[in-house]
């Protein structure tokens, strides 16, 4: 694929994939001799986002179960990738992105989407990647272009190699079970032991496909194996909301390679939720901003 910038400073390698959804084809660190990914690689040629390190979510996350109800009608979202059969994970990993900036260390991504296989969203979002000593600093943006407010949500999806006995902290208040459909169906507080970041959790296990609440918008991502630790602080603007640090979905498919911690701002079908929990209504102009902080040590 012809389409692919790296990025290469302080020990660290970011390639991205513009015209692949926005997305990452790798994130590495200079280990000694070596080079560690951080996130799953991309395998190289593929053109399916599943097999992205990370793609962007806008302008909304996760699953949504039926037609959403705004203002202007009712409008059925058509399902975004062919081994899916709900709508998932929003526009923007479903079309090429522009290169606005690049320099050594830093790049800027950029799309406008005009209702995107008929659906009602307009808006235009930009990312920016910048290698920083000991990591990686992340912007989602996304900006409204409907004349009518609508609600809107955006998020991260990084992927994760799951070895070196990977686990994840993170504090949180409670969780949305799933049910078959792995669309929430009831808010559980405090979450049970066994799918509670907060005391930690191994990546190895059984499926766990679920958002949680009360996110605190740290947390950390261990792989005792390799004596190495990641830690993520996210940060969430909104028109008036303030800051906030959104949700946490954590995603750990049973007998994969990888595992899935993303910083998001709603759960998934959060359109048919109560209160319609995380969306933000943004008119024509309003913004939208997700900011993530990834810092990389070597434990001890």
């Amino acid at each position: 694929m012809s389409d692919v910038l790296t990025l290469a400073a302080f020990d660290q390698e970011l390639v991205l994939l513009p015209g692949l959804g926005g997305g990452v084809g790798a994130w590495r660190v200079r280990w000694g001799d070596d080079l560690i990914d951080l996130w799953r690689p991309w395998p190289g040629e593929s053109a399916d986002p599943f097999d992205l390190a990370h793609f962007p979510l806008v302008p909304w996350a996760n699953r949504i179960g039926a037609p959403v109800a705004v203002e202007g009608g009712v409008h059925a979202i058509a399902p975004t990738h062919p081994a899916e059969k709900l709508p998932l994970h929003g526009e923007g990993w479903r079309q090429g992105w522009q290169v606005l900036e690049t320099r050594r260390a830093s790049a800027t991504l950029a799309l406008v989407s005009h209702h995107f296989q008929e659906g009602p969203f307009a808006f235009a979002a930009r990312q920016v990647f910048t290698l920083v000593e000991g990591g990686l600093d992340q912007w989602l943006e996304l900006r409204a272009l409907t004349r009518t407010p609508l609600p809107h949500g955006v998020g991260l999806h990084p992927y994760f190699p799951r070895h070196g006995g990977a686990r994840v902290r993170a504090r949180v208040a409670g969780v949305w079970e799933p049910g078959p459909d792995l669309l929430p169906r009831r808010l559980l507080t405090p979450p049970p032991v066994e799918a509670d970041p907060t005391r930690g959790l191994f990546m190895e296990g059984p499926l766990l496909d679920q958002c949680y609440t009360g996110w605190d918008g740290e947390a950390v991502i261990e792989w005792p194996g390799l004596g190495l630790t990641l830690h993520l602080a996210t940060f969430l603007l909104a028109p008036d909301r303030g800051g906030s640090p959104g949700f946490c979905h954590l995603y750990r498919p049973e007998g994969r390679d990888f595992f899935c911690l993303e910083p998001v701002s709603h759960p998934p079908n959060a359109f048919h939720l109560p209160g319609e929990p995380g969306l933000i209504r943004l008119g024509m102009g309003e913004r939208l901003l997700l900011s993530a902080k990834w810092r990389w040590q070597r434990a001890g």
